[in-house]
């Protein structure tokens, strides 16, 4: 097993804490800014940071050249695709409570089940079933 493939539990466990800790201040963020701000400002914003952050981490690991793809309407469709969750996830943590509007963010791999038999004619079986409830349940 080369270095980069090692199995790291540990780091997997705390960059999960902190996602669902990052996830948790945006979201309260988005809430409580949104009172001042339109969605399209706080959307700016974030995706400003992001943007920023991004290029620096390109720059640290080796430039621009990395982004060099053969998919590049791929990356596109999946790029506008992300944008376009976040804005919609801005106005719900907006506009509903936030309870609400995070049981939803949280409902999303039931929707993935339920929408992969006609987008990628998935086959549902009971396993897939039972993770994906037990996974709902324990949320």
């Amino acid at each position: 097993v080369s270095s980069q493939l090692r199995d790291l539990p540990l780091r997997g466990i705390l960059i999960y804490v902190v996602n669902t800790i990052c996830f948790s201040v945006i979201s309260l963020l988005v809430k409580e800014l949104s009172i001042q701000f339109s969605i399209s400002e706080l959307l700016l914003v974030r995706f400003f940071c992001t943007f920023l952050g991004m290029v620096l981490l390109i720059q640290f690991k080796g430039g621009f050249p990395l982004l060099r793809t053969r998919k590049a309407l791929d990356l596109a469709i999946r790029t506008a695709s992300g944008m376009i969750a976040i804005a919609l996830s801005f106005v719900a943590f907006s506009g509903a409570l936030l309870a609400d509007a995070t049981a939803l963010v949280f409902s999303a791999p039931l929707f993935t089940l339920l929408l992969s038999i006609p987008v990628l004619s998935e086959r549902i079986n009971r396993p897939k079933i039972f993770a994906v409830l037990s996974g709902f349940l324990g949320v």
